[in-house]
């Protein structure tokens, strides 16, 4: 820990792309005390959000700061909430306990993160389509991610569960890649993924041609 703060994971899956995954601190005051300039962002939430909320913003922007340093306090988010930077491509996902977000120069990114809980076996029908087969919670838990990475991915195109088609590898990989569909655009999206005991992450990584080619 670095002033009572968890120290992040970082890690570059392709050129130009970079992750950071970190657990969130117990403590409002451990931000502050390590990053003095959250200090603005810190007074803008103070009274507006619950502490678990707040404390999910402060672990965000203090990733930020480790990865692209002062460039992290001009994060700003679009009236649908996705997060958005002057120069590089943005995506944040939060869970319990855990914050990870995943930057490019060149491509559009998603990214998604969900910590291993038999609990998702319950909302099976929300989010699974009929033609979708899982019944591993892993491999169920790699559906949801990789339709909220997609989510992400295309937010104009106001995807829902039923849109996306995933079949996820079932397999014991720590680490890998399996196919989504965009079932309308017809349109195959590769998720990769990264599993360990604490968590599912999925993310899409997708150069500037291929997301105007999925658009369409």
């Amino acid at each position: 820990m670095r002033n009572n703060l968890p120290l992040p994971h970082f890690f570059n899956p392709f050129d130009n792309v970079q992750i950071g995954v970190v657990a969130i601190a117990e403590r409002e005051e451990a931000y502050l005390q390590r990053y003095p300039s959250l200090q603005s962002i810190y007074n803008s939430i103070r009274d507006k959000r619950s502490s678990i909320r707040r404390r999910e913003i402060l672990a965000s922007y203090a990733l930020l700061l480790d990865m692209i340093g002062s460039e992290a306090l001009t994060l700003r988010h679009s009236p649908s909430g996705q997060p958005l930077l002057s120069n590089r491509f943005i995506s944040i996902s939060h869970t319990r306990g855990l914050v990870t977000i995943i930057l490019a120069t060149a491509a559009r990114v998603g990214i998604d993160v969900e910590y291993v809980s038999d609990r998702i076996n319950n909302v099976v029908s929300h989010f699974m389509r009929e033609d979708e087969i899982a019944t591993a919670t892993i491999d169920r838990l790699k559906i949801w991610c990789a339709k909220e990475t997609l989510y992400k991915l295309f937010p104009e195109l106001n995807l829902t569960f039923r849109d996306i088609h995933v079949m996820p590898t079932s397999d014991n990989a720590s680490q890998g890649q399996f196919t989504a569909t965009l079932v309308e655009q017809n349109q195959d999206v590769v998720v990769n993924y990264v599993v360990n005991e604490q968590y599912v992450l999925t993310f899409s990584v997708l150069p500037i041609k291929q997301t105007d080619d999925a658009m369409r």
